[in-house]
């Protein structure tokens, strides 16, 4: 309610909005296709440096430090897996959130 006469201020875009939030709408598909892209080369990335530079800092073998890439892109995997099935009961990260 307003304390003076005049009436309510409506948002000039009021009855054009959109019926799907911004952040629940469905991209294109090749938007989709880049983003998954980008999104998979900083994860390879950011899942393969740490056992890089933890092994280097050890001085393990070469061969140590390729079982352990391997160990973390696996691990890596079967957590992206867990968090994309609704019917997991675990946390789930909010971009998989519904």
């Amino acid at each position: 309610m307003s304390l003076t006469n005049a009436p309510e201020a409506v948002p000039p875009d009021a009855g054009a909005r959109p019926a799907v939030h911004p952040v629940d709408e469905v991209l294109p598909a090749p938007r989709l296709f880049v983003l998954g892209l980008q999104h998979l080369f900083i994860m390879y990335a950011g899942a393969v440096a740490v056992p890089l530079i933890v092994g280097g800092a050890l001085k393990l073998p070469i061969s140590t430090i390729g079982l352990l890439v391997n160990a973390d892109l696996f691990v890596s995997g079967i957590a992206t897996i867990i968090q994309s099935c609704p019917w997991w009961p675990v946390p789930r990260s909010p971009c998989s959130a519904r």
